[in-house]
């Protein structure tokens, strides 16, 4: 039985790509039990198919970039509060970048080429890929918990 199964993930997505999708190609989900062979209640994963590429532990759950978008001067003009929080939010993608490395070329490539179809572009957003990609996950996962929890009210 594949991992996403296991672990009875639910997908997370904002709905830009095919239905599921969370890049072009990949599914981004989360553990909802602890039955998986790897995969833990909370953990985040990208998927391509049956069992995640990457396994992103639950607590470091990805947030949005608090400074994405900004000018240079929009970012000097942040609060101390907002610059706590734009450093917390690149500590965090040190850590998750780990876990972001793939035992295949060829799917840290897919990962790579799915970025870029979906916006990531390196001489506007940074040649790091990881804080892109720490950020689509941060803001899918918002929009996530808030649809969930409208769903609850």
């Amino acid at each position: 039985m594949c991992e996403q199964c296991m672990a009875k993930t639910v997908h997370i997505t904002d709905g830009e790509f095919l239905p599921g999708e969370f890049l072009p190609g990949w599914f981004l989900v989360q553990a909802t039990c602890d039955s998986g062979y790897k995969m833990r209640n909370g953990d985040y994963g990208l998927v391509q198919c049956n069992d995640p590429a990457f396994i992103i532990p639950s607590n470091l759950k990805p947030i949005p970039d608090p400074s994405f978008g900004l000018s240079d001067e929009q970012v000097n003009a942040m609060s101390k509060e907002e610059i706590k929080t734009l450093d917390s939010f690149h500590d965090l993608v040190d850590i998750i970048s780990k876990f972001l490395v793939a035992d295949y070329l060829i799917v840290s490539y897919d990962l790579v080429v799915a970025c870029k179809e979906a916006g990531w572009n390196p001489e506007v957003h940074g040649w790091r890929i990881e804080c892109w990609l720490t950020h689509k996950m941060g803001e899918a996962i918002v929009k996530f918990e808030q649809k969930e929890n409208d769903k609850e009210l």
